[in-house]
């Protein structure tokens, strides 16, 4: 009890809120539809990556010029479809000692949906009637991990820096849930705050980030482990956001060898990376998430710095989640439609069945027989 007052007292006090799961909006932070018109529904997408995910979400935002990107550092645009209007910076005002490990992301597409095919092969101006997307993004660098230490685990992969890592390092063990609800709701939250409402599509992936606190690579114990904490993960991101349409994963995403002491993409990485890509699907299936195969898209001979994708992958892979997001998206509220229409159909059905069985019952009736 004591232990868990004491932890409650240390979170406080690095202005740390309580956000519990589900995570919820109110109806004053909650937008229906683009204030300056009667556009279509918004496609709100959440991403919980890695660095790879940011930078993925940055190409694609520059890829269209009626893209605009918001930052936790910038102040040159409000949020055009939040309710408070704020500039992305200000959320971020409560938490100034997490900003530097959520790093933070929202990208505006007033451009609406495009249609993939590769690359990018039709585009639809909101003007015309398409729908404007919406994608946020964070960071969660404890990945699965659930044992300090927290601190940059290499030099090749940004992680929390030593500061931060001792908020979360008082308590020895924590399990995957419970460290992703207390380092990462309010972020979640904040998010979905700018984004005007709740994700219709989230996406979640960690595995560089698990990699990148050096397991025991000799031992097999490590993929059956992140297995485990994975599928809690999945688990824990589904019961935050329950009535989102759509949820994925991704495999991770190629890198070329780079065997020097201290760094991320060594062989050994390699090699526990395809194993944990080949166990994903079985991983993810059971928790009703879809597995995009970013792998298959990346080509490590383009990289500038033998890890991070090309712009051109990343505008590819940003395309395929919005396009199979919103197909998805689509297929659940023409289901929803469909449940509507039934439910009216049967309330119809059964007032007129009342309707007959009154006058059958009525005294008038009676009489006649």
């Amino acid at each position: 009890m004591h232990v868990v007052l004491f932890l409650a007292l240390l979170l406080c006090s690095y202005g740390y809120e309580r956000v519990s799961f589900p995570i919820e909006l109110s109806k004053k932070e909650a937008v229906t539809e683009y204030t300056e018109g009667k556009a279509p529904h918004i496609l709100r997408i959440l991403v919980i990556g890695d660095e790879n995910d940011n930078l993925a979400l940055q190409d694609w935002c520059k890829a269209d010029p009626q893209r605009a990107l918001h930052t936790d550092k910038s102040w040159w645009k409000r949020t055009t479809f939040s309710a408070s209007k704020k500039y992305l910076t200000e959320y971020m005002k409560p938490y100034g000692k997490r900003r530097k490990s959520w790093e933070v992301r929202l990208c505006e597409s007033l451009g609406a949906t495009a249609y993939v095919d590769g690359l990018v092969s039709e585009k639809m101006s909101s003007r015309k009637g398409g729908t404007p997307v919406l994608i946020a993004s964070m960071m969660n660098k404890f990945g699965v991990k659930t044992a300090p230490p927290f601190n940059k685990p290499v030099a090749t992969l940004s992680g929390l820096d030593g500061k931060e890592a001792a908020n979360f390092s008082a308590r020895e063990s924590w399990t995957v849930g419970t460290l992703f609800q207390e380092a990462n709701a309010p972020c979640l939250r904040l998010l979905c705050d700018a984004m005007g409402g709740l994700p219709d599509v989230v996406l979640v992936h960690s595995m560089h980030q698990d990699l990148s606190h050096p397991p025991n690579y000799k031992s097999d114990s490590f993929v059956r482990d992140w297995e485990k904490n994975t599928t809690e993960l999945l688990h824990t991101v589904k019961a935050a956001f329950p009535t989102s349409a759509a949820f994925y994963t991704r495999s991770g995403n190629k890198f070329a060898i780079q065997d020097i002491e201290g760094h991320w993409n060594t062989n050994d990485n390699l090699n526990h990376m395809k194993l944990m890509n080949e166990r994903l699907a079985i991983v993810s299936k059971p928790e009703g998430y879809h597995v995009i195969d970013f792998a298959a898209i990346t080509d490590p001979s383009w990289y500038a710095d033998k890890m991070r994708p090309s712009f051109e992958e990343n505008v590819e892979y940003m395309n395929l989640l919005v396009k199979l997001g919103g197909n998805r998206v689509r297929s659940r509220q023409k289901l929803d439609l469909k449940s509507t229409f039934e439910r009216a159909g049967l309330t119809a059905k059964q007032k007129k069945r009342a309707r007959l069985t009154r006058r059958k019952e009525s005294p008038k009736a009676k009489g006649k027989e």
